[in-house]
């Protein structure tokens, strides 16, 4: 059956035609990554969620399916105040070293009975005050340290899109270029009188060397033959500035920071424990002082 009139026969005329009416293209198949990034548009897949493990969150099970809470973004979360003093860890709840208020009158009532019994207990409690203590300091770095985690996460998907942009707009510049230079005659945008230049900067003579003046090694040590003047050219050399710092990715910043956090906690956890353990070797020396009287008093009375 021969073809209907008008429809391309020749190779070439069908691949123009083929070109020029692109609708019975079928679509290109989305696979089903993208259709599961197309469905949760709030979750992002990146290496950051793999490294950044928190105390406060667990961990998520692969073959749970997504629910509203974990598809939300870091930026939905509540906001984690910066750590800015350790005070509020020494308040300990007084259930923690007494339980109830029976064992708090029994107390009261011991430190007129039986005085040395009394420090005896307040020497425990002291051991169970400063064990909590100790965990509050700890769960205060967790949750800055969470917070820093947090942070270099926004960070990093906040560079991530400046840079995507950045990449779009040096292709775009790139590719106007490019096409610039091919409609220029040659590619060469240097006049004749450019060229001149060129050549006679090349040929001219070397300038005359500086008069020797005194190095800047003796000016800074005070060695200099001859006394400064207000028309010197080092005069007062200024004090290096030690906050700058050099640009790093997000990841190496909050590396930084978390490896500071470390070592501040470390200090604070070391003070603590240097004045836990001169607190109670006074309570130590006090108990042992009211033993000795209590055998001095039983001796007399003996």
């Amino acid at each position: 059956m021969p073809p209907p009139p008008g429809t391309p026969t020749s190779p070439r005329a069908m691949r123009r035609a083929s070109q020029s009416f692109p609708i019975g293209i079928a679509p290109k198949a989305v696979s089903p990554a993208k259709q599961d990034e197309s469905n949760h548009p709030g979750r992002r897949a990146s290496q950051a969620d793999e490294d950044v493990v928190m105390s406060n969150t667990s961990s998520e099970q692969p073959a749970q399916p997504p629910t509203a809470a974990t598809c939300s973004t870091v930026t939905a979360e509540a906001p984690i105040p910066r750590l800015r003093s350790l005070v509020p860890a020494i308040f300990v709840p007084v259930s923690k070293i007494l339980p109830s208020e029976e064992s708090m009158r029994r107390s009261a009532a011991l430190a007129e009975t039986d005085r040395a019994e009394h420090m005896r207990q307040a020497l425990a409690r002291c051991d169970r005050h400063a064990a909590a203590v100790r965990a509050n300091i700890l769960t205060l770095f967790r949750r800055e340290s969470a917070r820093l985690m947090r942070q270099a996460v926004r960070d990093e998907e906040r560079a991530a899109a400046v840079q995507g942009v950045a990449v779009r707009e040096s292709h775009h510049h790139h590719h106007h270029h490019h096409h610039q230079q091919r409609r220029d005659a040659g590619g060469w945008s240097a006049s004749s009188a450019d060229l001149e230049c060129m050549l006679a900067n090349m040929a001219a003579p070397a300038p005359a060397p500086p008069p020797p003046r005194t190095s800047v090694a003796q000016i800074l040590q005070g060695r200099s033959s001859s006394r400064r003047g207000a028309g010197d050219a080092i005069g007062d050399v200024p004090e290096p500035s030690f906050t700058h710092r050099a640009a790093a990715t997000p990841r190496q910043l909050a590396a930084r920071e978390a490896l500071v956090l470390v070592s501040k906690a470390t200090t604070e956890l070391r003070g603590y424990n240097a004045h836990i353990a001169a607190r109670r070797d006074m309570r130590r020396r006090a108990l042992d002082k009211e033993r000795a009287q209590r055998r001095t008093v039983a001796r007399e009375v003996e």
